[in-house]
């Protein structure tokens, strides 16, 4: 490799800003191939990290890192080798996942296939970007000694769990996203140090890969990840446990990894410095996994999982309709030339109100409300109330309607609340053939749910 003398800031603030223009093109181009890729759960998200990968091949080409690929580099399985840590975590997940879907007595397939592709996409661009890309220009510019081949592994390792604060855009909490970032930046180091060693990238992406498949494996028949709450202790102590795992693999890797000068001695003294902490870095390794594993099986009381899991409806011709109101008005006459009018609107604190305008008597319905819509046929009409992640849905017959105030205490009575990925847009869908109306829901993820006779269905 030639010592690059270029400036490090003027690097990083470009590293930065093509970075980001990577995604963007991406996130825009999604919006185009949606209909294309969305065939699965992992469909989407499939397409966008193999187009990263893809350009970020690109860049490092166009900035002369072709060596990645030519460079004389270590046994592809003497590569895995080193990467001991992730594979003893891996393995974990993988147990784990195995029981979860034998116990959920189903397999998508689909979403099996997608997943492996994802990780295979993950695994190909953070590699390239972090370990490829970034790791080996900083070390370029801070030069092979110790100080700048660490100075490198560290700066690429803080990027890469960083860049994960991200998915705080994708529906993950703050608290999530800190958590895994803290992770990364570990894990970072570990790969940087697992790439610096063999110079073999394809094991690294295999590693990453693979780590990332077992993690998710056992979610691949839900429509969307499980949401959970009250694990706050779990992830704290998991991720204490991981850190250590990682740092003490990295550490183990760069004691072992010829950082010195090559026509510098070393002593007998520290030869034996060296493989006691090599030892050091074993046993805690061992203490990482073992307390990690001892983690996982600690569950507080109040560990509560939300499975987003719904049973498919295959629909083909249906039409879309998203139409919210300020406020909704229905007026029935029935058989016996009662009228009835009702208004549905949103007050000031944010809840939806029916109101009789007729008797001026009301009903607040006291759900905390992002938006809501009215779906009205000839012979009913239903509220559909949401927030990001719930749905509140009542029904009624239009000739039970009548002027009492207990009909009003009625309505609020008869919501059904529905457990629901983080959503984007919800209203209702006429069929093909049908005068019926049916509330849809439209996921972030871009899930399509209906529901019908007070079941959820995950529209095929």
């Amino acid at each position: 490799m030639k010592q690059k003398k270029k400036k490090i800031v003027p690097f990083t603030i470009k590293m930065i800003f093509l970075f980001a223009i990577v995604l963007l093109i991406t996130e825009f181009a999604s919006v185009i191939v949606y209909n294309m890729v969305n065939v699965s759960k992992y469909g989407l998200m499939m397409w966008l990290e193999s187009s990263m990968a893809l350009v970020m091949l690109v860049i490092m080409l166009l900035s002369g890192n072709r060596y990645v690929f030519t460079e004389k580099r270590e046994n592809f399985w003497k590569s895995i080798k080193k990467g001991a840590p992730v594979l003893a975590i891996s393995f974990i997940a993988l147990l784990f996942a195995i029981i979860t879907l034998i116990s959920q007595q189903q397999f998508k397939f689909n979403n099996f296939i997608s997943l492996a592709l994802l990780c295979a996409g993950i695994g190909m661009f953070e590699e390239f970007l972090c370990r490829g890309w970034l790791q080996n220009e900083y070390i370029e510019r801070f030069g092979h000694n110790r100080k700048g081949i660490i100075k490198s592994l560290v700066i690429s390792s803080l990027f890469f769990g960083l860049m994960h604060i991200t998915n705080v855009f994708a529906g993950q909490t703050l608290f999530e996203s800190i958590m895994q970032a803290i992770q990364t930046i570990g894990f970072g180091l570990l790969m940087g140090a697992i790439y610096y060693r063999t110079k073999n990238i394809w094991a690294c992406v295999f590693l990453h890969g693979f780590y990332d498949f077992c993690l998710m494996l056992a979610d691949i028949n839900y429509i969307k990840d499980p949401a959970m709450s009250g694990g706050t202790i779990i992830s704290i102590f998991s991720t204490v446990f991981m850190i250590l795992l990682w740092l003490f693999g990295a550490l183990k890797l760069i004691q072992k990894s010829d950082l010195k000068e090559t026509d510098e001695i070393i002593s007998e003294k520290e030869l034996i410095k060296d493989k006691k902490n090599e030892k050091l870095c074993n046993i805690m390794m061992v203490v990482s996994i073992v307390g990690f594993f001892l983690t996982t099986l600690i569950v507080p009381e109040d560990y509560v999982i939300t499975e987003f899991n719904y049973e498919e409806k295959e629909i083909k011709e249906y039409t879309t309709h998203y139409q919210h109101y300020e406020d909704y008005d229905i007026n029935y006459i029935n058989s016996n030339l009662e009228q009835f009018n009702l208004n549905i609107y949103l007050n000031d604190d944010l809840k939806v109100v029916v109101k009789n305008t007729l008797t001026n008597e009301e009903a607040v319905i006291d759900y905390e409300v992002f938006e809501y819509t009215v779906i009205e046929d000839e012979n009913s009409y239903g509220i559909l109330i949401y927030t990001y992640e719930e749905i509140y849905y009542a029904e009624y017959n239009k000739m039970d309607i009548d002027n009492t105030s207990s009909y009003l205490e009625n309505i609020k009575k008869q919501f059904k609340k529905y457990e629901v990925p983080e959503l984007q847009d919800a209203g209702y869908i006429t069929i093909e053939g049908s005068n019926e109306k049916y509330p849809y829901l439209l996921g972030m993820s871009y899930d399509k749910l209906i529901i019908m006779n007070n079941e959820m269905y995950l529209v095929k």
